[in-house]
């Protein structure tokens, strides 16, 4: 008997941002909830930035043993939720034997251990250089919006991978402010796009109804 396929779709907020308080990743779960949730084939979760996601990947990998499958991943995240935790997860992934289909990430900033100040800064230092994220090789796709209203704002992004690695798409930029950014329509409308495609590819059907829906209440607002 074939066993069903299993998607799993990971937002992650940025700084300050947690469930204590609403946000745009918190509205994002909600409409991929609404439209491609399927029980136990298709799940979808949250976490703050600084989650520990070696234990998030080890999660994953052990629901795909649990059901005998390799589990088809998709990120969109947003500021510090983009520029740490989304790495920070795929580099877990990875050691995992996992990957990650696609990351949809908004205003993605840069963080340092060691030197958090460096979120603020997009120019090239002496003998340091410029803040850059590094994507790593077991992320198939990658999908951007920045902005250059205020600070921080987005960091530039590259494959870490040798010989290939990850597709990035040419970032697009909003005219939106940094905290702004987690709830633009654009990030939204093309999460909830690449989770439909995922969904596909999964084997599962989207519900187009609910889109409908979510389409008409913004149009109205």
């Amino acid at each position: 008997m074939d066993r069903p396929n299993l998607l799993i779709h990971t937002a992650i907020s940025g700084f300050t941002q947690s469930v204590g308080q609403w946000n745009g990743i918190l509205e994002l779960t909600e409409k991929l909830r609404e439209k491609n949730c399927d029980g136990v084939r298709s799940r979808v979760h949250y976490y703050p930035w600084h989650a520990n996601f070696a234990h998030v990947a080890e999660y994953y990998w052990a629901i795909g043993e649990k059901y005998g499958v390799r589990p088809i991943l998709g990120v969109y995240a947003y500021s510090w939720g983009a520029g740490r935790g989304a790495i920070q997860l795929a580099k877990q992934l990875k050691r995992r034997g996992l990957s990650i289909r696609v990351m949809v990430l908004s205003d993605p900033v840069y963080h340092h251990p060691f030197a958090p100040w460096r979120a603020l800064r997009n120019w090239c230092l002496p003998l340091i250089g410029e803040p850059v994220i590094r994507i790593p090789d077991n992320v198939r796709e990658v999908y951007s919006f920045h902005q250059t209203q205020n600070r921080p704002s987005g960091h530039k992004l590259i494959s870490g991978g040798q010989g290939g690695g990850a597709f990035i798409h040419l970032q697009k930029v909003l005219r939106y402010d940094h905290q702004y950014m987690d709830n633009a329509p654009e990030f939204h409308d093309l999460a909830l796009a690449e989770a439909a495609k995922l969904c596909k590819l999964a084997g599962g059907k989207a519900n187009p109804i609910v889109h409908q829906t979510l389409r008409d209440m913004r149009e109205a607002g």
